[in-house]
């Protein structure tokens, strides 16, 4: 999570439009809550404004029905408005 956030402080500092993450975000492809849960709490607690990012789900992050990416799983309701997950 201190990679994120590093991550997250770089992108303002450098005043990118976007931030765009592509795929294999997770290493596992049913993620248990105590990863995705502190992912979201880690993009919730980042202070101060932020340029868009964007979570594009990759080959180990299946966009299935159950999947942490599919638009009715927790995950996705507990991401700040700035934090889209790119969907088909």
């Amino acid at each position: 999570m201190d990679v994120i956030a590093r991550i997250l402080d770089v992108a303002r500092r450098n005043a990118v439009n976007a931030v765009l993450c592509v795929g294999d975000v997770f290493d596992d492809p049913d993620p248990g809550p105590d990863f995705w849960e502190g992912l979201a709490r880690t993009f919730r607690g980042h202070a101060g404004p932020h340029p868009p990012l964007f979570l594009v789900p990759g080959n180990h992050d299946p966009l299935t029905p159950e999947s942490v990416w599919a638009p009715g799983h927790p995950f996705r309701a507990q991401l700040p408005e700035w934090v889209q997950v790119v969907d088909p």
